[in-house]
C-alpha cells in the first residue's frame, strides 16, 4: 500500500515552498481567527456596557425612591 501522506521532513527536502505555503496559511489563519475572536470579544463588552448604565440608573432611582 502507498503512503499518501508524506512526513513533514520529506515534504520539506522534496517541496520546500509547498511547506512554507502551508505554514504562512495557518498563520495566516490563526491571526484571522484570533482578530475574529477580538472583534466579537469587543462587540460582547459595548453591548454589556449600556446594560451596565441601565442596571446603575435603575440603582439610583431605587435609592432616590427609598429616600423620598
Amino acid at each position: 500500500m502507498v503512503d499518501l501522506l508524506p512526513s513533514l521532513r520529506d515534504l520539506a527536502a522534496d517541496q520546500p515552498k509547498i511547506l512554507l505555503t502551508y505554514w504562512k496559511f495557518n498563520a495566516i489563519r490563526e491571526r484571522n481567527l484570533n482578530l475574529h475572536t477580538a472583534k466579537l470579544c469587543a462587540q460582547a463588552a459595548e453591548a454589556q456596557r449600556p446594560a451596565e448604565e441601565v442596571q446603575q440608573v435603575a440603582e439610583e432611582m431605587a435609592a432616590h425612591k427609598a429616600k423620598g
